[in-house]
């Protein structure tokens, strides 16, 4: 109980402490710089005790505008965090999975509605309720399976795509995509085996305690669902990319726009939060006041991954935190003062 309630007062003062570097007036709209600020002033006073390390990244126009590491990627040796250390990124890892079967739809190999029962050899998917309407690539990327228009978030549905993804073309997943996809979007720190990730440059993950989490290791059938290794500044260059591809200029995206406008388009609603829908690969945020970002998240024992860009403004925002208290302690406080400063730029 004492735990929780340290925990809460924590969280209350990050909060405050995000939230104080709003001192302007009220006419005056949130700049990047105010966060800024308040990172570079005040991140170890506010939240060292509780989370190891963070990389914080920040987008502005389509171009890479802040980078900094704060606090330890491993608090035994005390090394400190740098901006290329790797994360496990957890779930983002489904963003870059979509891509890969959005490329498929494009060479003609599959469609997006095409039957996954079409292409298994073996065995068939037993009628139910998660094959309502046909269980489809679409439904698999958009985690609609057994719905009509809302999305039920199961990592299942990206094991499945690349099971199919493998049957279909005879390819694994994460060769395919270290061979073909990180090298053309400059993803040069990104892996799926972490044995390939170069000494002392992987975060150690923590607990809430700042113990070591148990051991939790998938199996490389999970790596479309959460089998990524990446850093700041490689999601950043997927990111931009993206940006890019959507204003029309050139890019090294592996899928054409239309493509990616397929995968930005909300497919099944959130039951639970208004304005949230899934895309393929993406989450959709749509708010009252008309700005949209998309984005996904990573969670896993030790690590905490989130990030989300604005199509209309060409910003975007990435963090990285290496403890289970990222979520709370900084993902959650840093990422709604980023919300109110892109919703300044909109109204402006």
């Amino acid at each position: 109980m004492i735990k929780k309630t340290i925990t809460f007062f924590l969280f209350a003062a990050v909060l405050l402490l995000f939230q104080s570097c709003a001192e302007r007036s009220a006419r005056e709209p949130l700049v990047l710089r105010d966060i800024i600020s308040s990172l570079d002033e005040r991140f170890d006073q506010g939240i060292a005790n509780t989370i190891p390390g963070a990389v914080i990244l920040f987008i502005q126009d389509g171009e890479v505008y802040y980078k900094n590491a704060f606090g330890y990627k491993d608090l035994e040796t005390r090394a400190r965090m740098t901006t290329d250390t790797v994360f496990r990124v957890a779930s983002i890892s489904k963003t870059v999975a979509a891509l890969r079967a959005m490329r498929l739809v494009e060479d003609g190999t599959i469609t997006l509605d095409d039957r996954v029962d079409n292409y298994l050899t073996r065995q068939r998917v037993p009628p139910g309720i998660h094959n309502v309407g046909g269980l489809t690539f679409r439904r698999l990327m958009s985690h609609t399976l057994g719905t009509r228009d809302h999305f039920h978030y199961q990592d299942l549905n990206y094991n499945i795509l690349q099971l199919e993804i493998m049957l279909i073309t005879r390819t694994i997943l994460s060769e395919y995509v270290s061979e073909n996809i990180f090298p053309r979007l400059n993803m040069i720190n990104s892996f799926y085996d972490v044995s390939f990730i170069p000494e002392g440059r992987l975060a150690t993950a923590y607990n809430n305690d700042l113990n070591f989490p148990p051991n939790f290791f998938l199996s490389p059938a999970w790596d479309a669902a959460g089998g990524l290794y990446s850093t700041a500044g490689d999601l950043a260059s997927l990111i931009i990319e993206m940006i890019k591809s959507y204003r029309g200029q050139a890019n090294n995206l592996i899928v054409e726009r239309d493509s990616l406008v397929e995968m930005l388009t909300p497919h099944g609603r959130s039951l639970m939060f208004e304005g949230l829908s899934t895309g393929l690969g993406f989450f959709v945020n749509e708010r009252d006041n008309e700005v949209v970002t998309y984005s996904h998240g990573g969670v896993m024992p030790g690590w905490r991954a989130h990030y989300e860009f604005n199509l209309d403004t060409g910003d975007g925002i990435i963090i990285l935190a290496n403890g289970d208290n990222g979520g709370i302690m900084l993902i959650e406080p840093l990422l709604s003062r980023w919300i109110e400063y892109q919703e300044g730029k909109s109204a402006s």
